[in-house]
């Protein structure tokens, strides 16, 4: 699990991260209830993950179906204006990151994404989709919710996050360069 780490990331931290001695996530929430960033997370439900685990051509059909998701999101997002960074979570899924200037407030940014969940019109059983951040407010001691920064270790499979090319899912060759032009 994560845990709170109530301070500015300092240089060793991102380095960590980086290198995979440790993995870092960020509450999207900060005490004026906006962001700058807004992430759909992509992910294969709990109860197809044993088949998808162990069978090659269970894990092919729903990586098609992640394929097909990925690509008419994209496609809608592109649509509205707005083009999310795709990564690979590391795991079972996909992040799609969404970086503003200026940071919004957080019930707009939830009204974006619901927006888009409304007109996506494709929701296979077998995959499941999350909007960050989860909720207009926190408390004022409040966190929100977690989300796994870019380009980590996931912890439980020991593979790297890494933003990927939304039509051949092929990773783009400079990563942090990637992120920089975000």
């Amino acid at each position: 699990g994560y845990l709170p780490n109530r301070r500015d990331l300092l240089e060793d931290d991102i380095r960590a991260h980086l290198s995979g001695e440790k993995t870092l996530g960020i509450y999207l929430t900060d005490v004026n209830n906006t962001s700058s960033l807004m992430v759909f997370d992509l992910d294969v439900r709990k109860q197809y993950m044993k088949n998808y685990a162990q069978s090659h051509e269970e894990r092919a059909r729903i990586n098609g179906l992640l394929a097909e998701s990925c690509k008419k999101m994209c496609e809608l997002c592109s649509a509205s204006g707005l083009q999310p960074m795709v990564e690979k979570s590391g795991n079972k899924g996909l992040h799609f990151w969404f970086f503003s200037a200026e940071p919004i407030a957080c019930k707009y940014w939830r009204a974006l994404g619901n927006w888009f969940f409304r007109r996506l019109n494709f929701y296979p059983d077998e995959l499941s989709w999350e909007l960050f951040p989860k909720q207009d407010k926190v408390a004022e001691d409040g966190l929100g919710n977690l989300v796994k920064l870019p380009l980590g270790t996931h912890r439980k499979t020991g593979k790297l996050s890494l933003f990927v090319d939304q039509t051949t899912f092929d990773p783009f060759p400079d990563q942090i360069e990637i992120l920089k032009n975000a």
